[in-house]
């Protein structure tokens, strides 16, 4: 998952992306929801949840804007990528 999520930040990176806005009120409260599993998640140890639930988080973003919830998803989603070092395979 984290590797489709790093490709799909790749295809959209460079382009007006940041510029978009989420204007779906229904998928924000998802993201939302998303994010708050992916806390949960953290607090419990169960890393494979919260790596899902935050690549969701990031992939939704990326295909349809970024909202209030997108920074700290990338945000964990680095943390994730760094906790996890060498273990996150990035096929091109």
């Amino acid at each position: 998952m984290i590797p489709e999520t790093l490709r799909m930040y790749d295809q959209v990176y460079g382009d007006d992306w940041l510029a978009t806005k989420m204007e779906d009120n229904t998928l924000r409260n998802v993201l939302k929801f998303y994010g708050a599993m992916a806390n949960s998640a953290f607090f419990f140890k169960v890393q494979h949840i919260a790596a899902y639930l935050i690549c969701k988080v990031v992939q939704l973003s990326l295909q349809n804007g970024v909202c209030q919830h997108t920074p700290l998803a990338l945000m964990q989603l680095a943390d994730i990528i760094s906790l996890d070092g060498n273990n996150v395979a990035i096929s091109q």
